[in-house]
């Protein structure tokens, strides 16, 4: 809904409509993700690029397959008319190599990789270049919204940099959890944490201070009434291979 306003608050002449209650997505990730669509739709998909999405039939009406995931892991989605999601679910869950997995699980994925989630991470008070996403900016194609405060901020240097932290002893950091220099003196939040269930490590993504943000510095991180050892690592967290 607050997507759509935005998109109708600044619309140039374009006719936006709200399809979102018309349709369903199933999100197939996993190493045999292509080999599965393919298997299941009846159709090649290897040849589709991370960003591309193609118009496929399924039970005579149209569907888009799309590389849009945002876990980190190979993958395609499906957006399907509502009325025929569930019957498109129980045809993959015919595939043995196919189980149901929650958003909770999948959230672990996207954070192994530092991918930040709007909302958490980032939010639309969030910089691009406090958040790592520099890059994504062009302010050399022409004028966009936004674009005044996002140079003005980045000219200005940041006060705070989005970083990955791996804990040092036992215990899992989570939203809202307080980030502290070793000397005791606050400096930042973390904005996502979980168990890395492919490192088994507990890792957060967290803002800090610019001084604290190089690839080893320690901090303390407050999780409930104590506090646990962290230092900054690279990131991704993990790297297939």
């Amino acid at each position: 809904e607050k997507d759509y306003q935005f998109m109708l608050a600044n619309n140039r002449s374009a006719q936006i409509e709200n399809q979102s209650s018309q349709w369903g997505q199933i999100a197939v990730q996993g190493p045999l993700a292509i080999q599965t669509l393919n298997q299941v739709l009846g159709q090649e998909f290897d040849d589709l690029t991370n960003f591309q999405f193609l118009p496929i039939n399924f039970k005579g009406e149209r569907c888009y397959v799309a590389r849009t995931g945002y876990t980190g892991e190979d993958g395609g989605e499906i957006f399907v008319p509502t009325h025929l999601t569930r019957d498109l679910w129980e045809e993959f869950l015919k595939t043995p190599e196919v189980e149901p997995i929650g958003l909770g699980a999948r959230d672990t994925l996207r954070t192994e990789m530092k991918y930040p989630l709007y909302g958490q991470d980032i939010d639309d008070q969030t910089f691009p270049h406090e958040a790592g996403l520099g890059w994504v900016v062009k302010f050399d194609k022409g004028d966009f919204l936004g674009a005044q405060p996002m140079r003005a901020a980045r000219d200005a240097g940041t006060t705070r940099k989005l970083v990955g932290l791996e804990l040092l002893t036992p215990g899992i950091a989570r939203p809202g959890c307080e980030v502290f220099s070793i000397d005791s003196k606050q400096a930042g939040v973390v904005t996502s944490g979980t168990l890395s269930p492919s490192l088994n490590q507990a890792i957060a993504i967290a803002y800090v201070s610019p001084d604290l943000a190089a690839i080893g510095s320690k901090v303390l991180v407050q999780v409930r009434n104590k506090m646990i050892e962290a230092k900054v690592v690279k990131t991704p967290f993990y790297k297939k291979g």
